[in-house]
C-alpha cells in the first residue's frame, strides 16, 4: 500500500534539479511540534524520519542542533541536511474485535538502489517533476502555489502572498516565476510503502477496508504530512541549483550509507504502547 504526502518550501528561482533520497524510521510516537508544539503527548501517532534534534517543540536552528540523521542525504562542511519529515501512522483495525495493530513500512527502492539497508522509513523528493503522469495520474493532489512574492513574506490567510502559474493539479512542471513573485517553491513529496502483508489472512476479500489512520474518526479518511526545515545555510538552494542532481543521481552531494543512518536515534518522550494489539488508537 503506497501513499504520497506533500509539503512546500521556498527557493530562489530558477530551480533545475530534483532530489530523491531514502530515510529510515527515526521514531514512532505521539509528537507534533508543528501543529501541537510542546504537547506531550500530541493528539495522534506519527511516523517520523530525519535528524535527531526532533522533539516536542523544535525551537531554534534545527540544522545547528542535530548531530545525525536517518536520511541518506546527510552532511559535510558544505551540505548539512538534517530536516525532519513525518506523516500520520497507518493501523490495521481487526474486523473481529476492533483492536488495532500498527502497520510497518518497508523502504522504497530508488532507481540506483540507494535505500539498501534502510529500516522502514520513507523516500523524500524535492521536485517539480510531473509525477501525475505516472502512478498519481488518477489521484488528485492539492498542492501549494509554486511562487512567492518574497522569501520572508507571509499573509494572514497563508495564501495571498503566493502566485499560482499551475492550472492543473499539483506536481506539474511550473512555468517561470513572474517578476512580482520571484521565489520558487518546490514541491516536497514523501513516498511511503505500508507493508500490509501480515494482515492478509485477517480480513476477507470484499469486506470493508480495515486500514485506518492514527486519527481515525477525527478528520475523515485523508492523511497529512509535516516538515521541519533543517538544512544549514543555503545548502538546499545549492543542491537544487546543481543541474546534475537529478533525483537519485547527485554525485557532488555527500550521502551516507544507510547502515550509518540507522544508528541515528532519539529518546521516547511519550511512554505508551504503539506497537502491540491495542484496544483503541493512542489519543483517540
Amino acid at each position: 500500500m503506497k501513499s504520497f504526502s506533500t509539503a512546500a518550501l521556498a527557493l530562489i528561482a530558477p530551480v533545475y534539479a530534483g532530489l530523491r533520497f531514502p530515510c529510515s524510521t527515526l521514531t514512532v510516537q505521539r509528537l507534533d511540534p508543528v501543529v501541537q508544539p510542546g504537547a506531550v503527548p500530541a493528539a495522534h501517532v506519527h511516523h517520523i524520519v530525519g535528524g535527531n534534534a526532533f522533539n516536542n517543540t523544535m525551537i531554534g536552528d534545527v540544522g545547528a542542533r542535530a548531530t545525525c540523521t536517518t536520511c541518506q542525504m546527510a552532511d559535510d562542511f558544505r551540505y548539512r541536511a538534517v530536516p525532519n519529515y513525518w506523516t500520520a501512522q497507518l493501523y490495521f483495525k481487526s474486523p473481529t474485535n476492533s483492536s488495532y495493530k500498527r502497520v510497518p513500512v518497508i523502504p522504497v527502492q530508488p532507481l540506483l538502489g540507494g535505500s539498501n539497508g534502510a529500516t522502514g522509513g520513507l523516500t523524500v523528493y524535492y521536485t517539480q517533476f510531473d509525477l501525475s503522469k505516472d502512478n498519481l495520474k488518477q489521484q488528485k493532489i492539492t498542492a501549494f502555489q509554486p511562487h512567492s512574492a518574497r522569501l520572508t513574506e507571509h499573509s494572514p490567510d497563508h495564501q495571498s502572498h503566493m502566485y499560482n502559474t499551475i492550472k492543473n493539479d499539483g506536481f506539474t512542471n511550473a512555468p517561470a516565476c513572474p517578476s512580482s513573485h520571484p521565489v520558487r517553491v518546490p514541491q516536497v513529496t514523501y513516498e511511503t510503502v505500508w507493508d500490509t502483508r501480515q494482515f492478509n489472512s485477517l480480513w476477507k476479500s470484499g469486506d470493508p477496508n480495515p486500514f485506518v489512520w492514527s486519527f481515525e474518526g477525527v478528520n475523515g479518511p485523508g492523511t497529512h504530512a509535516d516538515y521541519m526545515f533543517g538544512w544549514r545555510g543555503d545548502a538546499l538552494q545549492k543542491a537544487m541549483d546543481k543541474s546534475e542532481c537529478f533525483y537519485d543521481g547527485c554525485g557532488s552531494i555527500k550521502k551516507q550509507a544507510m547502515s550509518e543512518a540507522n544508528k541515528c536515534t532519539v529518546d521516547k518522550e511519550v511512554t505508551e504502547d504503539v506497537e502491540g494489539w491495542l484496544e483503541r488508537l493512542p489519543g483517540q
